[in-house]
């Protein structure tokens, strides 16, 4: 008897501990389930990759939570679904194609089956599927790409409910030709939606950083930036390349720099510049914006100001170098448009050549933060010592053309 009641004693002391336990056990797994990532990004990296870095650095400006982004957890990609369940938010980047993707389904479902708060940012105009859209895009998958889903109890059944949700949620716009202040904005909107409004007072944003070029008018702009930067900006996602180097530019070197975002007023930025900076890319030497960039480079200074300096970055590796027949045809043809027709082709093709044989900084713009970071920091070091050293020789000056274009011929200039 007395044995009896001692245990009952000690039953009586331990169950408030154990209750106690498994409140601080299911406690623990609350927050390790909801509080590890404050936002996931859900993107097709193909159209959209680019943009989610460029979104990344604009939310770091905001919040110190983390923000996942698979291209710095690339040993994640394996754990991403249970990574979700982790979130607070996941933010579709919704492009045409992301619905089409099986990973981004995926990751969609699996949000939505576990109560995740999902923020969709319909880029460009793109509109929600209806009913009819989203049955289509469920059916066009093979069996084989349902084997990842199926392992996680991921059903088409599921897949169309989770869709028909995000169809019904409320949204973001963001418009990416609208420059960096439109973005900005949307970030912002993208905040408020998460729960993370407080984040907002009173960091820096995108435009903080930029200076006052964003509200400046064109021609204030033009003769206060110090770096100006080339790419294939028909392409948005090198536009928003050009604008995560901007911003980078700006932070690490305190100098002002701006996008040419057109081939109109190009020449005049690039003229009243000290330092132009191109990013190559597949399409870039086809580009009427990159091309008059790199032309008034070659050609002269305006107002009787030195020509630029110019520094390569290869932005893309599925970049190419031209063979002869292309110069061939940019000799006799030029874009074949109205301003750069066969009459600019000879100096177009001496430029190209000029400028290719340089040897093209990396920039990695859908490796990790941690590669870009150190790429920027080697193009920093650079530019530093351009615009520091007016006297060291650079690329500019294999691209100062003169007389040697009117044959059109590689001996001919000046390298």
């Amino acid at each position: 008897v007395e044995v009896a009641g001692v245990l009952l004693e000690l039953i009586a002391l331990a169950l408030p501990l154990f209750g106690l336990f498994a409140l601080v056990l299911a406690l623990y797994h609350w927050y390790r389930r909801k509080g590890s990532v404050a936002m996931f990004l859900c993107h097709d990296k193909a159209a959209t990759g680019v943009l989610g870095r460029q979104i990344k650095l604009s939310l770091a400006r905001h919040t110190r939570r983390r923000i996942f982004l698979d291209s710095d957890q690339l040993q994640d990609l394996d754990q991403i679904f249970d990574i979700i369940q982790r979130t607070n938010n996941l933010v579709i980047l919704f492009g045409p194609e992301v619905l089409r993707q099986v990973t981004c389904a995926g990751e969609i479902a699996i949000a939505y089956v576990n109560g995740v708060n999902i923020v969709p940012v319909m880029l460009d105009g793109t509109q929600m599927p209806d009913d009819q859209e989203i049955r289509a895009v469920v059916k066009m998958w093979p069996e084989e790409a349902w084997s990842r889903l199926l392992s996680f109890d991921i059903t088409s059944g599921i897949v169309v409910d989770a869709y028909r949700h995000v169809a019904s949620l409320p949204s973001v716009r963001m418009d990416r030709r609208g420059g960096i202040d439109v973005k900005e904005t949307a970030i912002q909107k993208l905040l408020v939606q998460c729960g993370m409004g407080q984040s907002l007072v009173p960091r820096l944003s995108f435009s903080a950083i930029s200076g006052e070029v964003a509200r400046r008018s064109i021609s204030s702009a033009v003769s206060s930036a110090r770096v100006v930067i080339a790419a294939e900006v028909d392409d948005l996602e090198y536009l928003a390349a050009c604008e995560i180097v901007k911003v980078l530019l700006q932070r690490k070197l305190n100098l002002e720099a701006e996008v040419i975002r057109g081939a109109s007023g190009a020449a005049e930025m690039v003229r009243h510049s000290d330092l132009l900076l191109v990013l190559l890319s597949a399409g870039a030497l086809r580009d009427a914006t990159f091309a008059t960039s790199l032309l008034a480079a070659a050609t002269g200074g305006g107002q009787g100001r030195p020509l630029p300096h110019v520094v390569v970055m290869r932005a893309d590796e599925a970049f190419q170098f031209p063979t002869g027949e292309f110069y061939a045809a940019l000799e006799r043809e030029g874009l074949a448009t109205a301003s750069l027709g066969a009459q600019e082709g000879p100096k177009l093709s001496a430029a190209y050549r000029a400028l290719l044989s340089q040897q093209a900084l990396p920039l990695s713009l859908l490796g990790s933060q941690d590669l870009l970071d150190r790429q920027m920091l080697d193009v920093c070091r650079q530019l530093e010592k351009l615009l520091s050293d007016p006297g060291c020789r650079t690329t500019a000056q294999s691209l100062q053309l003169g007389d040697a274009t009117r044959g059109g011929s590689e001996e001919e200039v000046d390298l």
